[in-house]
């Protein structure tokens, strides 16, 4: 999509991530588990395309985000 920059399957990506972010924080379920319930149909690719957009493991940003105070 030439307005957003992206292409449908690139903001569906995006979108899963971002979903999968905001279960790791609430402590939903294993990676696994999120992994498979936004959509990844590998957990070792959800791992991979987390890294590349987050800058770490999926475990890593649960402790590290998760670990925040609430604003």
């Amino acid at each position: 999509n030439e307005l957003l920059g992206q292409s449908p399957s690139e903001m569906i990506q995006k979108f899963r991530l971002e979903r999968g972010a905001d279960l790791l924080v609430a402590k939903a379920g294993t990676v696994s588990e999120i992994a498979y319930g936004v959509g990844f149909k590998s957990v070792s690719h959800f791992c991979r395309r987390f890294r590349a957009r987050y800058g770490m493991s999926p475990s890593a940003y649960t402790a590290e985000i998760g670990a925040r105070p609430e604003r």
